[in-house]
C-alpha cells in the first residue's frame, strides 16, 4: 500500500464466488466476486474490500476501513473505492 504502510508486507484473507469455470447465467451480465479482508499490524487498523473482476481483468472495489486512533468518535471508520490492476 502506498498509503500509510511504509513497505511493509500484510497478509491479505478472502473469498471468491466461485471458479471461472462455473457456468455464467445466459442474458445476464456475469463476474467474479472479490471480497478480501487486510489486518495492518501494529497500526491497528483493519480493511476490508468487496467487489468484482471486471472483463479487462481489473478488480473494482469497494473498501471500508476501521482504525483505533482518531481525532473524533466519528472518524474511526472510514470508506471510499480501489481499482486494482495486474502491474506488468
Amino acid at each position: 500500500s502506498g498509503s500509510g504502510a511504509s513497505g511493509a508486507t500484510y497478509l491479505a484473507i478472502g473469498s471468491v464466488n466461485g471458479l471461472p469455470t462455473d457456468p455464467a447465467n445466459q442474458g445476464q451480465h456475469n463476474v467474479l466476486v472479490v471480497s478480501f479482508t487486510v489486518h495492518w499490524g501494529q497500526i491497528g487498523s483493519i480493511a476490508t474490500w468487496n467487489g468484482f473482476i471486471k472483463e479487462d481483468n481489473r478488480l473494482v472495489a469497494q473498501w471500508l476501513l476501521v482504525r483505533p486512533v482518531s481525532s473524533y468518535l466519528w472518524d474511526h471508520i472510514l470508506t471510499g473505492q480501489d481499482i486494482f490492476a495486474k502491474i506488468q
